[in-house]
């Protein structure tokens, strides 16, 4: 007789249940709407031998943590990403870099910020916090204003980060 092992836990993940928090942008928090865990690869080195090539594993390669966000009427939460990216990339002076290497109070983050991607379970309960170390914006989406709309769509802007690695922890 085979004993079939069934899954503890029968329920499908939604994709509703997430909380973010980025310690040097508190703003954007409150507006995020769309959230993607990003996906890893593995490389691969092949060693040639005489009768087949042998697969080794190599480095692991991690995609962009993408998410999406409303704009707030008074952009502080694009403009918290907006002055890092400036302050990082294009400083019109050391000042501008220096600000982001002061700790602001309550935030131990400077030039990197970690973080956290809270995913909870069907009862809404933290299941998964998701962390991604040192993390800084890449990319800033476009706002396009458009007057020819009917109805009102608020806008939703798009930022890319990239991060040294992320861990995956249960919360307890």
């Amino acid at each position: 007789m085979s004993v079939i092992n069934v899954p503890a836990n029968k329920n499908f993940l939604s994709p509703l249940g997430f909380k973010f928090t980025l310690g040097r942008a508190p703003n954007l928090s409150f507006n995020i709407q769309e959230a993607r865990i990003p996906g890893i690869q593995l490389g691969e080195i092949v060693t040639p031998s005489p009768f087949v090539v042998i697969p080794n594993s190599d480095g692991i390669t991690y995609n962009p943590l993408s998410i999406s966000f409303r704009v707030s009427e008074d952009m502080d939460d694009y403009l918290e990403i907006h002055n890092w990216m400036v302050g990082l990339g294009a400083p019109e002076s050391f000042a501008q870099y220096k600000a982001l290497q002061d700790v602001q109070p309550g935030n131990p983050q400077t030039v990197y910020s970690d973080i956290t991607l809270l995913i909870t379970n069907s009862s809404m309960r933290p299941n998964l916090k998701f962390t991604f170390h040192d993390a800084f914006p890449t990319s800033l989406g476009d706002l396009e204003f458009n007057t020819t709309d009917t109805d009102v769509n608020y806008m939703q802007c798009t930022v890319d980060f990239r991060y040294l690695r992320y861990t995956i922890d249960y919360v307890t």
